[in-house]
């Protein structure tokens, strides 16, 4: 639903209001992998993973918390930051 202006600035891309089915081609399967695994879990889960920007790739750490209603996944909350890491 919503893609922050920073990660837009570092990807180089605006997924705001669309599928992450639909993003593949630009973001790869990763991402949409490890959503899966948060709906099928319906549990957090932490990567710390590189990822293609528009200029390098990066090393990234995503937190990815599940939305729930009526005991299912309906959402999925997930902060993306720059690694710290060397």
């Amino acid at each position: 639903r919503l893609y922050g202006t920073e990660l837009v600035r570092i990807f180089g891309f605006d997924l705001t209001g669309r599928r992450v089915a639909d993003c593949v081609p630009l973001i790869g399967q990763k991402p949409a992998l490890e959503y899966r695994e948060v709906i099928r879990s319906a549990r957090p889960i932490y990567i710390s993973r590189s990822s293609p920007s528009a200029r390098e790739y990066l090393l990234m750490d995503k937190l990815a918390l599940p939305l729930m209603d009526g005991g299912k996944v309906n959402k999925i909350l997930a902060a993306i930051y720059l690694s710290e890491a060397e």
